[in-house]
């Protein structure tokens, strides 16, 4: 088997279209909208990679916490809106 056709075929195929997908969505729209770019980026690794290279590229983004979903949901740590004290 050639060292190539290991990145094209199969699970690790589709992870790898994913996440380079994802990576170059997440830079561009990083740039111009960033506010969208950590959702764009695991939809962009679902379109090119499927469920294989959506879920590679949104766990190597950092899951939840990444995407902004996390804190909507209040989960991954930080403050949930309590008081803070100094």
């Amino acid at each position: 088997m050639r060292f190539g056709r290991f990145f094209r075929d199969g699970y690790i195929g589709q992870a790898v279209a994913g996440v380079g997908a994802g990576t170059i969505t997440g830079m561009v729209l990083g740039r111009v909208m960033p506010q969208y770019a950590g959702i764009a980026s695991i939809a962009a690794g679902f379109l090119a990679g499927g469920i294989v290279g959506g879920a590679a590229n949104f766990l190597l983004q950092g899951g939840l916490r990444a995407t902004g979903i996390g804190a909507m949901l209040g989960i991954g740590g930080g403050n949930s809106g309590g008081r803070v004290a100094l």
